[in-house]
């Protein structure tokens, strides 16, 4: 009896491992967005649905040897579901969404696996389970191994803060400081180039609330980590291995950044809304605001394995956008009530809008059409329907982008109990003429040309200047209300590629120099 027992345990190693396997997978190539953390629950949730999944089928058959033989498989097939579809399109000519449809139909393997482990015989499951198991535990302890390697290598309990002390006497104005970041959101003039967009009314919105709106504006970096560190900590990204792919660095900086510091410093509360991104989410802060229930891109990477997506069903679409959908729509809600908290407060509100994928209509309804392009943030800047889709999806979500700005922004002045500054900036503009890796064939003012506004609630703007770039605000910022005397640095762009971020080429002198109407032809 408790060798059988012993036999049973050894059966049941397979389930657990496979069952973690997918998520450790996940996890290993996208670690340097995300913290160990994040991996916790994926993991327990995983687990029980697999359990669930095990305890289901043994009710049904009695029998240990099968029970496991066929969860294992099971979980295999629905993991692999991805790699299949990428197998398919490699060997075959076959659209993307036929694909789908393709894999989607060999699912009905899965009661031919049921089959299987009923006729099977015992002694033969024994051997395929012992494989199944060496198997899953190579798999897992190799995955493992690079998490521990790579957490180790990065230095998981070397947080270590660069303090900013306080030398001098804190200012008797403290002011509230929003910096709301509106992801991918173009400057005016290239909203009018390139999509049809007159932006005039939201402009004129802003200088009628007292913004100074910098016109001739354009982001240092055109990736949303590299802009935000740069800005966050009021200097240009220098110093690093141009081959180096591993943008941990980067996130380091971004998470303890120099302004947060100074403010914290002079007795500040902070704030960040969630933004789905772990890349760019930042937990180090007195309030994290977040709905609750809702998918991050990690969840995401993980269900894109799966069949899941794929299923015409409205529920799991639905579940998808409304994540993202709920995380936009909660920070527009609550900026304004952030405004009535006592004490000088620092808030960040990143929105992951207008950037795709597109979701809103620009009366705030959902979009119906629930494409990859849409779901799954594809998009060919090669193949012109797919970028005049972008075009137009672009234009509606930034509509209602802007329409829910005037709201908040109209808020949280009339609520406002303190003194406040408001920063109304893109981290760099949209992509409908860029290439991500490569760094020539792209229209790079459409990139570069941001949305950028300030709010004072002095109205002193003397300091602020037309082309102001984001590596300027806070240092102008700290200059003229914390009593600093950082020196502005000379304005410059440098555009990367995302397979190599720190490869940087400084292109400040040509954003002006090719014309869209050329674009085509050049390219």
């Amino acid at each position: 009896m408790p060798n059988k027992e012993k036999k049973y345990k050894w059966f049941f190693i397979n389930v657990a491992l496979f069952a973690i396997y997918p998520v450790l997978y996940v996890f290993v190539y996208n670690q340097q967005h995300l913290d160990l953390r994040d991996i916790l629950m994926p993991l327990l949730i995983v687990e029980v649905i697999v359990w669930i999944v095990w305890l289901t089928v043994f009710v049904i058959l009695k029998n240990v040897k099968q029970t496991s033989f066929i969860t294992s498989l099971s979980v295999i097939l629905f993991f692999s579901f991805n790699f299949i579809r990428t197998i398919t399109l490699k060997s075959t000519s076959i659209s993307y969404d036929l694909s789908g449809l393709l894999v989607l139909s060999a699912y009905a393997l899965f009661p031919l696996i049921f089959f299987l482990g009923i006729y099977i015989s015992d002694k033969k499951l024994t051997k395929i389970n012992n494989f199944l198991n060496i198997t899953a535990i190579i798999l897992c302890a190799f995955s493992i191994y690079n998490i521990v390697s790579y957490q180790v290598k990065a230095g998981i309990n070397d947080e270590q803060q660069i303090v900013v002390t306080q030398t001098t006497a804190a200012p008797e104005i403290l002011p509230d400081i929003y910096y709301i970041v509106t992801d991918a959101h173009a400057r005016s003039d290239i909203l009018e180039e390139i999509y049809d967009i007159d932006n005039s009314d939201f402009i004129n919105f802003l200088k009628d609330k007292g913004f100074y709106v910098a016109e001739k504006s354009y982001t240092n970096y055109p990736r949303t980590i590299l802009s935000l560190s740069s800005s966050l900590n009021m200097e240009y990204h220098d110093g690093y291995d141009r081959r180096l792919m591993d943008i941990s660095p980067i996130k380091k900086i971004f998470k303890y950044n120099t302004f947060q510091q100074l403010v914290e410093s002079l007795g500040y509360k902070t704030y960040n809304f969630a933004t789905g991104l772990p890349t760019v989410e930042r937990k180090n802060v007195d309030y994290y605001l977040s709905p609750k229930g809702v998918l991050n891109n990690f969840h995401m990477s993980i269900i894109k394995m799966t069949p899941l997506l794929n299923i015409p069903i409205r529920l799991i679409n639905y579940t998808v956008f409304n994540s993202r959908r709920s995380r936009i729509l909660y920070t527009f809600k609550n900026l304004p009530e952030v405004s009535k908290a006592p004490g000088p407060k620092f808030v960040i509100a990143h929105i992951i809008a207008p950037h795709y994928p597109f979701i809103f209509k620009k009366d705030g309804s959902l979009v119906e059409n629930e494409t990859a392009f849409l779901l799954l943030n594809e998009f060919n800047i090669n193949d012109e329907n797919s970028r005049q889709e972008y075009i137009n999806s672009y234009g509606e979500q930034l509509k209602f982008v802007d329409l829910k700005l005037k709201e908040s922004i109209t808020k949280i002045l009339e609520n406002a109990t303190r003194p406040s500054i408001i920063i109304l900036q893109a981290d760099h503009g949209p992509m409908s003429h860029y290439r991500t890796n490569s760094l020539e064939g792209s229209y790079l003012k459409e990139k570069f040309a941001i949305l950028n506004a300030y709010y004072f609630f002095d109205k002193k703007y003397n300091s602020l200047y037309q082309s102001i770039s984001p590596v300027n605000t806070f240092r102008l910022i700290s200059n003229q209300y914390f009593d600093k005397e950082y020196k502005l640095l000379e304005d410059k762009s440098f555009n990367t590629l995302q397979s190599h971020p720190y490869f940087f080429q400084e292109i400040t002198d040509s954003l002006e120099d090719k014309l869209l109407n050329n674009f085509n032809e050049k390219y």
